[in-house]
């Protein structure tokens, strides 16, 4: 018993009062350090709750009756929209399928009927090709006739009498085969 008490007066002399010293050092320091820091923190706190008040006092005036019957109608009113974009959706879905039909048709119109299509556009080039010979030849002929009005109007101009009297014919031999 003796060495039982022996060992205990050594265990809280050598352990126990060491650590008993230093959580006294660890409570004083953080003590001191709270001590040195609450006058900072009750006025950061009175800071924080000034404005809490002034954030609550907005907030009501943001929530009021008023305001609220408001939000409430833009929540109905986007509803709405959204009912509204849902049906739209829907319409242009089926909009879309009848699209797609009629792109099949066409498709299937424009296949079956190419080879008349092919034909008719190598008849209207032929076409075009005599068209544009014949008005190059018309275009000639307007030349010729333009350039012989001309003719015309400058002897009329340079004797009028021309008109009212013949010249005399031209002495010129015709000879016959």
């Amino acid at each position: 018993m003796n060495e039982l008490a022996g060992e205990v007066t050594a265990l809280s002399r050598e352990r126990i009062r060491p650590l008993v010293t230093s959580l006294q050092d660890n409570v004083d320091r953080i003590g001191g350090e709270l001590a040195n820091a609450t006058p900072q923190l009750v006025a950061d706190a009175k800071s924080l709750l000034v404005r809490l008040n002034t954030a609550s006092v907005a907030m009501n005036d943001v929530l009021s009756p008023t305001n609220r019957a408001h939000v409430a109608t833009t929540l109905e009113d986007l509803a709405a929209t959204a009912d509204n974009a849902r049906d739209l959706s829907a319409e242009l879905r089926q909009t879309q399928q009848k699209l797609d039909a009629l792109m099949i048709d066409a498709s299937a119109a424009v296949s079956e009927n190419r080879p008349a299509l092919k034909d008719a556009i190598a008849d209207l080039a032929q076409i075009t090709g005599s068209l544009a010979q014949r008005i190059d030849g018309i275009a000639q002929n307007l030349d010729s006739a333009s350039r012989n009005v001309n003719e015309f109007t400058r002897e009329i101009r340079k004797n009028p009498n021309r008109l009212l009297f013949t010249p005399p014919a031209d002495k010129v031999k015709v000879e016959e085969e």
